[in-house]
């Protein structure tokens, strides 16, 4: 799914048509007419909160939308749909995303978050704004103007968060806030664009007058048709804009995120195929099979993706694993009671990370510029889903020798995200050579030690896996911080005690893949120095089976290891 900024764009294109309205068969939905709408809620939604109490709130959040916008009332009810199902909201709307306008049958449809509450109410504004004034001519002025009619991001005030992005990162232009002449490369988060985006249009309509909200609505959104229809030059804008996000009082601090207390069982949860992916119903039912299995803390990857060094950029947008996507999966996690890592990593389609090298620093530079706006941007989705552990990199042992870029870059998440960090190491590459440890507060690493050579079988007392524990210890000892195996795994495979690290490789062996869990789980799960452990990986949609060389336990011998030692032996 794309960000907000675009699939704000996108939901706009149903007015083609593209929108599947099929429904699956079951219990007709609950429908009440409300004093603005007519609401449609599934049967087993309305049964924990009727339609009723939907509609009410659906009345007093459009009249305050229509009061900031300036807008009238529509005469007739418009249609909202709201649904806490993926599935029933994605075969009755075609998408999926907090919210989808459906212009031409008046119709919004919500997802409920898993606190049972509409997270965006810039979706009725987009459509009360559609059918007031037409289609706009430009997608990312009319989500900037559906985020001033929402009147909030994600419950901040909108000069607020403003404020504090201004203060977190740095005043932005208005250029960058309004994506114009925007190549993709090193972008703005979706995320700040949002926020800022709205705060102009309120700072504008504070300013100018309701009058200048529908000329902005039917302006084109290059800096040419913008300026004119402001009534200003371009560098005023941007001058006026500064001034006034230089203006804003410091905001309130937000309450910080807690130290770590307790060992983490953890799991590493990937997103597979979208309509299984995170925030889907078969993710969040997955979350509560890991909390039933024993886990108490999950960990979330999203991806971004280099092609370096050959192309020195960093791409995040408009993949499947969207903010809305991870947001909702942090929050059902959180309602599970489990702790909640984000680890945000890079995939490189012909090399293994840790091996990108920069020979010209005007190429590093060019880099990081994009890798620095990634880890920004997720340092912010940390901070809104209230995460518990923000991981800064994944094996990239190749650019880690640029250490006064790295420190600047943690002295700028911190400023963003309030709780623990860490860098997630190659067990075979920097763990141990990693000069960034007394920056960060535990030191992370990928557990791919072989557990024993070819043709042995792991043992947690053998000299191999003795030493390797006093490594380990030493470790903590000399940083005086807690490691974190932020992955360790073993695939269905005969080899998977000498080369941990290889998915496709030797005879299938469920037998071996268990072991290997027992001995990581006798030999480090009750060390001192072990902050807590992740297995690689649980996919989000569930599905395993005994013939299944992969890493993931499910449907083998390793997830009855697993659910032994979670629920019973480290169950604390």
């Amino acid at each position: 799914m794309a960000p907000r900024h675009l699939a704000l764009a996108a939901l706009l294109l149903v007015l083609a048509g593209n929108a599947r309205c099929d429904t699956q068969p079951g219990p007709e939905p609950v429908t009440w007419r409300a004093r603005h709408w007519i609401v449609q809620v599934p049967a087993e939604l309305a049964a924990r909160r009727p339609a009723e109490s939907w509609g009410a709130a659906a009345d007093r959040r459009l009249e305050a939308i229509a009061a900031r916008l300036g807008v009238k009332l529509p005469a007739e009810p418009l249609h909202l749909y709201v649904d806490d199902s993926t599935r029933r909201l994605e075969e009755r709307t075609g998408s999926d995303a907090p919210f989808t306008i459906l212009p031409d049958r008046r119709e919004v449809g919500h997802l409920v978050s898993p606190d049972g509450t509409i997270t965006d109410a810039s979706g009725d504004a987009l459509l009360l704004l559609h059918l007031a004034w037409g289609p706009p001519r430009s997608a990312t002025l009319a989500a900037a103007i559906a985020r001033y009619g929402a009147g909030d991001f994600h419950g901040r005030p909108l000069a607020v968060y403003a404020a504090r992005i201004t203060r977190e990162e740095e005043p932005y232009s208005l250029r960058e806030v309004l994506r114009l002449g925007d190549s993709g490369e090193g972008q703005l988060s979706p995320l700040v664009t949002d926020a800022l985006g709205g705060a102009w249009v309120e700072h504008l309509r504070a300013r100018r007058g309701a009058g200048i909200l529908e000329r902005l609505w039917q302006s084109q959104g290059d800096e040419k048709a913008l300026a004119a229809a402001l009534g200003s030059s371009w560098d005023g804008l941007e001058k006026e804009w500064r001034q006034w996000l230089e203006s804003r009082p410091a905001p309130p601090r937000e309450a910080p995120i807690p130290k770590l207390a307790g060992f983490l069982r953890g799991i590493s949860f990937s997103h597979e195929v979208r309509r299984e992916g995170y925030g889907s119903d078969t993710a969040m039912a997955q979350l509560a099979r890991m909390r039933a299995l024993g886990a108490n803390a999950v960990s979330i990857v999203p991806y971004g993706f280099t092609r370096a060094p050959e192309e020195p950029t960093v791409r995040y947008l408009g993949t499947d694993e969207s903010d809305d996507r991870i947001l909702r999966t942090l929050a059902a996690a959180q309602r599970l009671g489990l702790k909640t890592v984000l680890k945000p990593q890079l995939w490189a389609p012909y090399r293994f990370t840790g091996d990108i090298f920069f020979e010209r620093p005007a190429d590093f530079a060019h880099w990081w510029t994009g890798y620095r706006r990634f880890m920004l941007h997720h340092a912010r989705v940390a901070a809104l889903g209230r995460a518990d552990v923000l991981v800064i990199g994944t094996e990239l042992g190749g650019v880690i020798r640029h250490q006064d870029a790295w420190r600047r870059l943690i002295r700028d998440v911190r400023r963003v995200y309030s709780g623990p960090l860490t860098y997630a190491a190659n067990w075979a590459g920097d763990f141990e050579t990693m000069p960034l440890w007394g920056d960060l507060d535990l030191l992370g690493l990928n557990m791919y030690y072989p557990l024993a050579g070819p043709g042995e079988q792991p043992r947690a007392d053998s000299p191999r896996v003795r030493e390797l524990k006093a490594k380990l210890a030493a470790m903590a000892r000399r940083y005086g911080k807690p490691v974190l195996f932020n992955e360790v795994g073993y695939a269905a495979s005969a080899a998977a005690a000498a080369e941990p690290w290889k998915e496709d490789h030797g005879p299938l062996d469920p037998a071996m893949q268990a072991r290997c869990y027992e001995v990581v789980f006798e030999a480090f799960s009750r060390e001192p120095w072990l902050a807590g452990l992740f297995w690689w990986k649980w996919p989000s949609h569930g599905l395993g089976a005994p013939d299944d060389p992969s890493f993931s336990p499910l449907g083998k011998p390793a997830l009855g290891v697993l659910e032994q030692w979670y629920r019973t032996r480290l169950a604390r």
